[in-house]
């Protein structure tokens, strides 16, 4: 009986709370409603839009593509003059593609008939399949009268630059032919393709690996001909311990390593001038000393330390100083024969 009447006083109280809740709390509105008084009350600096605005904009149509797929169209590659390319190439180390297509041998576009001769290779380079790689080169087509100019001579050649030739002569491009050559940054023929191109896929693997080799040298280049400069400026200012200091760590095998033909020649031929200054010196040091004049001597053997700080120079300089100093704690003479 108390059990009973237990559970009927529990549905009197759950009945009571619901009536309780249910005049605190105002009628179900439309979630269409609710969603507006929520989004007014989030912005209510944006009275214009309505919520009923954004309900009946619906969804895109399926077909319709978006506006930054319109603009996100791949432009054509751009071919340009020798001197443009080249310069370009030299500024940004970058390696390059030389087309050459003379205009009187006949050619035929990408999916015209065949028996208007064979493929222009300008034609094949188009395709869309090549156009990210060919972005990391300088692209430069040549004309039969670019074979007769002189190459353009650059400055990373130095002390040294190479004879004048002309462009046919440097690149190996006749009139009445076709080529496509590909130049590594420091302009050496890399690859040479002169009947035919081979297959797309064939002909971006070759692009792509050229690239990548070509980077690490550039990286290297980059860093190098920086202070290569610097010591010919301090060389001609008659600074000879900076010019020394500035490229004596680039003198071993290991740091010559990954440096192209070019720049490793130009250190070597800048290094080889140094040391034969140093040479000078040394021989005036070594006729000092026979004379006796071991004072004079060792102001030559300090000389050459601070102007040509080779770490082999230093050490056989400081042998030779050590040695003429225990000449002197022996009686020897210091200035000369007869003389004290």
């Amino acid at each position: 009986m108390q059990e009973h009447l237990g559970r009927i006083g529990e549905a009197v109280l759950s009945t009571a709370h619901r009536k309780k809740v249910a005049e605190i709390t105002p009628a179900r509105r439309p979630i269409q409603s609710v969603l507006r008084a929520a989004f007014c009350r989030a912005l209510p600096w944006f009275p214009v839009l309505s919520l009923s605005t954004l309900l009946a904009a619906g969804p895109e149509p399926a077909g319709k593509a978006p506006e930054k797929a319109k603009a996100g169209k791949e432009p054509s590659i751009e071919w340009l003059s020798l001197d443009a390319g080249l310069e370009r190439a030299r500024k940004k180390y970058l390696p390059s593609v030389l087309l050459f297509e003379d205009a009187a041998v006949p050619l035929r576009q990408e999916g015209e008939n065949a028996d208007k001769g064979p493929v222009s290779f300008a034609s094949q380079l188009s395709s869309s399949r090549l156009r990210s790689e060919l972005r990391r080169f300088a692209l430069i087509r040549l004309s039969p009268e670019d074979l007769k100019k002189e190459y353009p001579a650059s400055s990373r050649h130095g002390v040294s630059p190479p004879a004048p030739r002309t462009v046919g002569e440097a690149l190996e491009l006749a009139e009445g032919s076709r080529s496509v050559v590909i130049l590594s940054f420091w302009e050496e023929v890399v690859i040479r393709h002169t009947a035919e191109l081979p297959r797309l896929e064939a002909l971006r693997k070759e692009l792509v690996r050229v690239a990548k080799v070509n980077e690490v040298y550039a990286q290297n280049a980059r860093r190098v001909e920086p202070a290569l400069e610097k010591s010919r400026y301090a060389f001609q200012l008659k600074n000879q311990r900076e010019a020394v200091m500035k490229i004596r760590d680039f003198e071993s095998e290991k740091a010559q390593t990954h440096m192209d033909p070019v720049l490793k020649d130009r250190i070597k031929e800048v290094i080889k001038e140094y040391r034969t200054l140093a040479e000078v010196v040394t021989r005036e040091a070594e006729r000092l000393d026979q004379e006796r004049k071991y004072l004079e001597a060792i102001d030559a053997y300090d000389k050459l330390m601070k102007d040509f700080p080779f770490s082999d120079i230093i050490r056989d300089s400081q042998k030779a100083k050590t040695e003429l100093l225990r000449k002197l704690s022996l009686g020897g003479k210091g200035r000369g024969p007869g003389k004290n």
